[in-house]
């Protein structure tokens, strides 16, 4: 199928993908074509409601995605944390 791959800073690129995919494995063409690595990626498409691809185990068509489909990409920059250890 043909996914429509759109960056919400407005680029929009179209990805050939089969229907058995798992979102993950979208993912991983993604970052090939926009240069951002997975866990920076947040995914959503709309299907009658807007439904976010989280689920990186799940097929696309699980999702009810198809040729022509539209998916919204939002890039992360997640930020450091902090990590509290404790001797005892």
């Amino acid at each position: 199928m043909e996914l429509t791959i759109r960056l919400l800073g407005g680029d929009v690129k179209r990805l050939e993908v089969s229907g058995e995919a798992t979102v993950g494995e979208l993912k991983k063409l993604i970052s090939q074509l926009f240069r951002e690595p997975p866990y920076k990626q947040k995914l959503s498409a709309e299907n009658g409601s807007r439904i976010s691809l989280e689920d990186e185990s799940r097929t696309l068509s699980s999702y009810g995605l198809h040729s022509g489909s539209v998916v919204s990409l939002l890039i992360t920059n997640p930020g450091p944390f902090q990590v509290f250890v404790r001797n005892e």
